[in-house]
């Protein structure tokens, strides 16, 4: 789930972040390891995004027959784009927001930074 899905670029700029959850299940009968990775992709914008970018990454010990909880962030620095003129900045628009492990998608949504 996605705390609050809009900021600003004020509200960015002033410290606020996109807070990203997601809860793992392990059905298996012994501990395992999963590293969830939250990636991004620009849907528009001054400058033609990659496919997709990595912004956060979490790695998690989840005991046999239980569930686990990731919480990551992303703020300013993990939303910054390069424009045409190289420089970094904070552009308004839509983000797709990918959360999985790299092979398996857990959950897609939306992110909006506003003007």
């Amino acid at each position: 789930s996605i705390a609050r899905p809009e900021l600003s670029i004020a509200e960015l700029q002033s410290g606020q972040q996109f807070e990203l959850r997601i809860r793992i299940e392990n059905t298996s009968a012994v501990a395992g390891k999963e590293t969830i990775e939250v990636y991004i992709k620009p849907q528009g914008g001054s400058v033609v995004p990659r496919i997709r970018e990595l912004k956060g990454f979490q790695k998690l010990l989840i005991a046999a027959h239980s569930e686990a909880e990731s919480t990551i962030r992303l703020g300013v620095d993990e939303l910054l784009t390069v424009n045409q003129a190289g420089q970094r900045k904070l552009e308004p628009g839509a983000l797709k927001v990918i959360i999985g492990t790299g092979t398996e998608t857990y959950l897609e949504d939306q992110i909006m930074i506003v003007p």
